[in-house]
Protein backbone atom coordinates (compact mmCIF):
# COMPACT_ATOMS: atom_id res chain seq x y z
CA UNK A 1 0.00 0.00 0.00
CA UNK A 2 1.49 3.55 -0.35
CA UNK A 3 -0.39 6.95 -0.09
CA UNK A 4 0.76 10.39 -2.01
CA UNK A 5 0.78 14.10 -0.47
CA UNK A 6 0.99 17.40 -2.96
CA UNK A 7 2.10 20.25 -1.56
CA UNK A 8 2.07 23.36 -3.07
CA UNK A 9 2.44 22.49 -6.65
CA UNK A 10 5.35 20.11 -5.35
CA UNK A 11 5.50 16.89 -7.44
CA UNK A 12 3.97 13.89 -5.62
CA UNK A 13 6.37 11.46 -3.75
CA UNK A 14 5.00 8.03 -2.52
CA UNK A 15 6.29 6.80 0.30
CA UNK A 16 5.87 3.06 1.37
CA UNK A 17 4.53 3.55 4.96
CA UNK A 18 2.82 0.03 4.66
CA UNK A 19 5.30 -1.63 4.35
CA UNK A 20 6.84 0.03 7.37
CA UNK A 21 4.26 -0.85 9.46
CA UNK A 22 3.96 -4.67 7.91
CA UNK A 23 7.36 -5.00 8.85
CA UNK A 24 7.25 -3.58 12.47
CA UNK A 25 4.52 -5.64 13.02
CA UNK A 26 6.44 -9.31 11.82
CA UNK A 27 9.11 -8.17 14.36
CA UNK A 28 6.88 -7.60 17.09
CA UNK A 29 4.99 -10.26 16.74
CA UNK A 30 8.10 -12.53 16.60
CA UNK A 31 9.37 -10.43 19.68
CA UNK A 32 5.93 -11.06 21.56
CA UNK A 33 6.11 -15.32 20.52
CA UNK A 34 9.50 -15.35 22.17
CA UNK A 35 8.67 -13.18 25.26
CA UNK A 36 5.23 -15.77 25.51
CA UNK A 37 6.53 -19.24 24.68
CA UNK A 38 8.01 -21.35 27.71
CA UNK A 39 11.73 -22.02 26.28
CA UNK A 40 14.02 -25.12 26.93
CA UNK A 41 16.96 -24.27 28.65
CA UNK A 42 20.43 -25.91 29.41
CA UNK A 43 22.15 -24.82 32.53
CA UNK A 44 26.23 -25.97 32.73
CA UNK A 45 27.09 -26.53 36.17
CA UNK A 46 30.33 -24.82 37.53
CA UNK A 47 32.80 -26.83 39.21
CA UNK A 48 34.41 -23.89 40.80
CA UNK A 49 31.17 -23.11 42.72
CA UNK A 50 29.54 -26.81 42.95
CA UNK A 51 30.76 -28.67 45.85
CA UNK A 52 29.32 -31.73 47.90
CA UNK A 53 30.74 -32.98 50.92
CA UNK A 54 29.86 -36.80 52.07
CA UNK A 55 29.53 -38.12 55.93
CA UNK A 56 28.51 -41.35 56.92
CA UNK A 57 28.40 -44.60 58.80
CA UNK A 58 29.42 -48.23 58.42
CA UNK A 59 27.40 -50.41 61.21
CA UNK A 60 27.47 -47.38 63.81
CA UNK A 61 30.80 -46.01 63.09
CA UNK A 62 31.94 -43.12 61.39
CA UNK A 63 34.35 -42.76 58.18
CA UNK A 64 37.13 -40.85 58.37
CA UNK A 65 39.33 -39.61 55.94
CA UNK A 66 42.56 -37.36 54.75
CA UNK A 67 44.38 -35.73 56.58
CA UNK A 68 44.38 -38.31 58.80
CA UNK A 69 41.33 -38.80 61.27
CA UNK A 70 39.66 -36.31 59.59
CA UNK A 71 35.30 -35.89 58.73
CA UNK A 72 35.34 -33.41 56.56
CA UNK A 73 39.34 -33.51 54.60
CA UNK A 74 39.95 -33.35 51.04
CA UNK A 75 39.00 -36.94 50.52
CA UNK A 76 35.63 -36.60 51.47
CA UNK A 77 35.34 -33.13 49.33
CA UNK A 78 34.40 -33.16 45.83
CA UNK A 79 33.24 -30.87 43.01
CA UNK A 80 30.62 -31.78 40.45
CA UNK A 81 30.45 -30.78 36.84
CA UNK A 82 27.78 -31.74 34.91
CA UNK A 83 24.12 -29.65 33.15
CA UNK A 84 20.55 -29.12 34.19
CA UNK A 85 17.66 -29.43 31.88
CA UNK A 86 15.05 -27.37 32.36
CA UNK A 87 11.78 -25.42 30.78
CA UNK A 88 11.53 -21.71 31.57
CA UNK A 89 8.24 -19.56 30.71
CA UNK A 90 9.21 -16.07 31.85
CA UNK A 91 5.06 -15.20 31.42
CA UNK A 92 4.18 -17.64 33.67
CA UNK A 93 7.33 -17.43 35.71
CA UNK A 94 7.62 -20.88 36.34
CA UNK A 95 10.61 -23.16 35.85
CA UNK A 96 10.27 -27.32 35.45
CA UNK A 97 13.71 -29.33 36.29
CA UNK A 98 13.14 -32.32 33.43
CA UNK A 99 16.91 -33.77 33.75
CA UNK A 100 20.53 -33.40 34.28
CA UNK A 101 23.37 -35.28 34.36
CA UNK A 102 25.65 -34.51 38.06
CA UNK A 103 29.03 -36.28 38.07
CA UNK A 104 31.13 -36.20 40.71
CA UNK A 105 35.12 -35.20 39.73
CA UNK A 106 37.80 -37.20 40.25
CA UNK A 107 39.50 -36.61 44.15
CA UNK A 108 43.16 -36.13 45.43
CA UNK A 109 42.91 -38.90 47.95
CA UNK A 110 43.20 -42.52 46.57
CA UNK A 111 43.63 -45.75 48.65
CA UNK A 112 45.08 -47.57 45.60
CA UNK A 113 42.27 -50.33 45.95
CA UNK A 114 43.94 -53.80 44.71
CA UNK A 115 41.97 -54.56 41.63
CA UNK A 116 40.81 -51.04 40.58
CA UNK A 117 43.76 -47.97 40.50
CA UNK A 118 41.14 -45.79 38.64
CA UNK A 119 40.94 -42.31 40.68
CA UNK A 120 37.78 -42.22 42.77
CA UNK A 121 35.69 -39.38 43.83
CA UNK A 122 35.75 -40.08 47.71
CA UNK A 123 38.06 -41.97 49.99
CA UNK A 124 37.45 -42.89 53.05
CA UNK A 125 38.20 -45.41 56.32
CA UNK A 126 37.04 -46.61 59.85
CA UNK A 127 39.99 -47.76 61.87
CA UNK A 128 39.85 -49.53 64.49
CA UNK A 129 36.53 -51.27 62.39
CA UNK A 130 34.39 -53.94 64.12
CA UNK A 131 35.92 -56.54 66.99
CA UNK A 132 39.27 -55.49 67.90
CA UNK A 133 41.21 -56.53 71.56
CA UNK A 134 44.88 -55.90 72.10
CA UNK A 135 46.27 -58.34 70.14
CA UNK A 136 43.60 -57.96 66.50
CA UNK A 137 42.81 -55.42 64.86
CA UNK A 138 40.22 -55.09 61.72
CA UNK A 139 39.84 -51.85 59.43
CA UNK A 140 37.63 -50.86 56.35
CA UNK A 141 38.61 -48.74 53.44
CA UNK A 142 36.19 -47.81 50.60
CA UNK A 143 36.26 -45.58 47.60
CA UNK A 144 32.96 -43.87 45.45
CA UNK A 145 33.67 -44.52 41.82
CA UNK A 146 32.35 -42.81 38.83
CA UNK A 147 29.40 -41.50 41.17
CA UNK A 148 26.61 -39.25 38.26
CA UNK A 149 22.65 -38.43 39.32
CA UNK A 150 19.80 -36.57 37.95
CA UNK A 151 17.03 -34.29 39.42
CA UNK A 152 13.72 -32.84 38.32
CA UNK A 153 10.94 -31.30 39.55
CA UNK A 154 7.54 -30.57 39.20
CA UNK A 155 6.56 -27.05 37.64
CA UNK A 156 7.95 -24.22 40.17
CA UNK A 157 5.79 -20.91 39.92
CA UNK A 158 8.39 -18.00 41.14
CA UNK A 159 11.10 -19.72 41.03
CA UNK A 160 13.45 -16.97 41.91
CA UNK A 161 13.29 -18.65 45.72
CA UNK A 162 11.70 -22.41 45.80
CA UNK A 163 12.39 -25.50 48.14
CA UNK A 164 15.04 -27.89 46.98
CA UNK A 165 12.48 -30.54 48.53
CA UNK A 166 9.90 -30.35 45.62
CA UNK A 167 12.83 -31.91 43.80
CA UNK A 168 13.45 -35.81 43.21
CA UNK A 169 16.83 -37.87 41.79
CA UNK A 170 18.24 -40.59 41.01
CA UNK A 171 21.26 -42.37 40.55
CA UNK A 172 22.53 -42.74 37.54
CA UNK A 173 25.97 -44.86 38.13
CA UNK A 174 28.92 -45.60 40.67
CA UNK A 175 30.11 -48.03 42.26
CA UNK A 176 31.98 -48.87 46.20
CA UNK A 177 35.14 -50.52 45.81
CA UNK A 178 36.03 -51.62 49.47
CA UNK A 179 38.69 -53.65 51.40
CA UNK A 180 38.39 -55.14 54.90
CA UNK A 181 41.81 -55.94 56.44
CA UNK A 182 42.78 -57.85 59.72
CA UNK A 183 45.97 -57.19 61.41
CA UNK A 184 47.87 -58.04 64.83
CA UNK A 185 48.59 -55.29 67.56
CA UNK A 186 50.50 -53.93 68.30
CA UNK A 187 52.50 -54.50 64.97
CA UNK A 188 50.35 -53.70 62.78
CA UNK A 189 51.29 -56.86 60.74
CA UNK A 190 48.69 -57.44 57.92
CA UNK A 191 46.90 -60.91 58.34
CA UNK A 192 44.08 -61.03 55.89
CA UNK A 193 42.19 -58.76 53.23
CA UNK A 194 38.65 -58.87 51.90
CA UNK A 195 38.40 -56.77 49.10
CA UNK A 196 34.18 -55.95 47.20
CA UNK A 197 32.86 -53.74 44.93
CA UNK A 198 29.38 -52.63 45.51
CA UNK A 199 26.67 -50.99 42.54
CA UNK A 200 25.42 -47.63 43.50
CA UNK A 201 21.58 -46.73 42.59
CA UNK A 202 18.37 -45.88 43.71
CA UNK A 203 15.90 -43.02 43.72
CA UNK A 204 16.98 -39.79 45.87
CA UNK A 205 14.97 -37.20 48.35
CA UNK A 206 16.21 -33.95 48.67
CA UNK A 207 16.57 -32.05 52.16
CA UNK A 208 14.40 -28.60 52.70
CA UNK A 209 16.47 -25.98 51.59
CA UNK A 210 15.98 -22.65 49.61
CA UNK A 211 16.99 -23.09 45.77
CA UNK A 212 16.88 -19.49 43.47
CA UNK A 213 17.22 -18.77 40.12
CA UNK A 214 18.42 -15.09 39.85
CA UNK A 215 18.51 -13.48 36.01
CA UNK A 216 21.10 -10.49 34.97
CA UNK A 217 22.34 -9.62 31.69
CA UNK A 218 24.30 -12.11 30.73
CA UNK A 219 23.02 -15.25 32.28
CA UNK A 220 20.38 -17.07 34.27
CA UNK A 221 22.26 -19.14 37.18
CA UNK A 222 19.92 -21.74 39.15
CA UNK A 223 21.46 -22.56 42.74
CA UNK A 224 20.75 -25.71 44.02
CA UNK A 225 21.34 -26.37 48.05
CA UNK A 226 21.90 -29.91 47.94
CA UNK A 227 21.69 -32.73 51.18
CA UNK A 228 20.84 -35.65 50.12
CA UNK A 229 21.30 -39.46 51.20
CA UNK A 230 22.83 -42.37 49.57
CA UNK A 231 22.00 -46.23 51.16
CA UNK A 232 24.87 -48.86 50.26
CA UNK A 233 24.38 -52.09 51.17
CA UNK A 234 27.65 -54.57 52.13
CA UNK A 235 27.40 -57.29 49.28
CA UNK A 236 29.82 -59.94 51.26
CA UNK A 237 32.67 -60.00 53.64
CA UNK A 238 33.05 -59.68 57.17
CA UNK A 239 30.18 -56.64 57.29
CA UNK A 240 27.76 -58.50 54.77
CA UNK A 241 24.93 -57.33 55.11
CA UNK A 242 25.41 -53.59 56.71
CA UNK A 243 24.50 -50.21 55.55
CA UNK A 244 26.98 -48.01 54.57
CA UNK A 245 24.93 -44.84 54.92
CA UNK A 246 26.28 -41.68 53.20
CA UNK A 247 25.06 -37.89 53.33
CA UNK A 248 25.94 -35.62 50.35
CA UNK A 249 25.35 -32.44 51.48
CA UNK A 250 26.74 -28.68 49.13
CA UNK A 251 25.60 -26.70 46.45
CA UNK A 252 25.32 -27.18 42.92
CA UNK A 253 25.61 -23.49 40.78
CA UNK A 254 24.53 -23.78 36.93
CA UNK A 255 24.73 -20.70 34.48
CA UNK A 256 23.01 -20.61 30.74
CA UNK A 257 23.01 -17.46 28.99
CA UNK A 258 20.34 -15.57 28.31
CA UNK A 259 18.26 -14.94 25.19
CA UNK A 260 18.24 -11.42 24.63
CA UNK A 261 14.62 -10.81 22.12
CA UNK A 262 15.66 -7.08 22.81
CA UNK A 263 17.98 -7.52 20.00
CA UNK A 264 15.09 -7.80 17.47
CA UNK A 265 13.64 -4.71 18.38
CA UNK A 266 17.27 -2.82 17.90
CA UNK A 267 16.87 -4.56 14.37
CA UNK A 268 13.49 -2.75 13.80
CA UNK A 269 15.16 0.26 15.36
CA UNK A 270 17.83 -0.31 12.87
CA UNK A 271 15.14 -1.13 10.01
CA UNK A 272 13.00 1.70 10.38
CA UNK A 273 15.46 3.92 10.39
CA UNK A 274 17.01 2.99 6.99
CA UNK A 275 13.40 2.88 5.45
CA UNK A 276 12.90 6.50 6.54
CA UNK A 277 15.51 7.84 4.69
CA UNK A 278 13.13 7.72 1.76
CA UNK A 279 12.10 11.39 2.02
CA UNK A 280 10.86 13.54 -0.04
CA UNK A 281 13.35 14.95 -2.33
Amino acid sequence: MMFSMANHGCRTKSVYGGGVVIFLAGIIGVYGEHASAAENLTFVIDPTQSTLVASGTLAGQAIKTFPLGSSSGIGLTTSYRGSINATWDEVANSLQITGAQITAQDNAVQFSFPSNSTPDCYAFFISPFGISTSTFGEAFSGEIRSLSFSIQSPIVTNPQSFDTSLMTGAILGGQLDRTFTTYTLPSLTPTGEFDGTDSLGGNLSFGSNLASLSSSTEAETLTLPVATHINIVIGDGPAAGSILSLQLSGAIVATTATPEPSALLVLAGGSLFFLTRRRFA
